[in-house]
């Protein structure tokens, strides 16, 4: 096997990476109590060219780099979940909820407004219905008001948590 094809590195031999920089890679810092837990990683020869090629370009041995690579993406605060979120997805379904079901108003109101104004061009004359149908459309309205309004509100605090997040990521604190 060639002695700089990453598939000649495998096998746990990381060590061999540094021969390929000439400058030799680095071990990561010494953790205090150890390291006792082990991670078998397994690649393709592509994806195994890939951590080879970011493990050179950290000077670091491969090892190190894998074991770097994956401490920092568990530290990310974009992985952390967003507290409180499942209050936003249910503060979010209960607007959704009537929304829909003013959706099914609103259409059996077109149908009744189609009906009345039907008969008034057939007739001259507005149906008795009518002023029905209007104070139905007239509630149904008021309660589309209220489904936005809870929107918003639901709106408001996901941008909130949204800003938070990322000012928690770099590093600009938050509450």
């Amino acid at each position: 096997m060639d002695e700089a094809s990453p598939t000649a590195l495998t096998g746990g031999d990381a060590s061999r990476a540094g021969r390929l920089t000439g400058a030799g890679p680095t071990r990561r810092a010494r953790a205090q109590g150890g390291r006792p837990h082990e991670v078998r990683v397994t690649y393709s020869d592509a994806e195994f060219a890939v951590v080879v090629a970011a493990a050179q370009r950290a000077g670091l041995a491969v090892a190190s780099w894998v074991g770097d690579a994956a401490v920092r993406a568990g530290h990310r605060p974009e992985q952390q979940p967003v507290a409180g979120w499942g209050a936003v997805m249910q503060g979010l379904m209960m607007p959704r909820q009537e929304l829909m079901a003013v959706r099914g108003l609103l259409r059996n109101i077109g149908v009744n407004l189609n009906t009345v104004a039907a008969t008034a061009n057939s007739t001259g004359a507005l149906a008795p219905q009518a002023l029905a149908v209007v104070q139905v459309a007239e509630r149904t309205v008021g309660k589309f008001d209220e489904a936005l309004a809870q929107l918003a509100v639901v709106v408001e605090r996901l941008d909130a948590a949204i800003v938070e997040a990322r000012q928690r990521q770099l590093g600009g604190g938050g509450s």
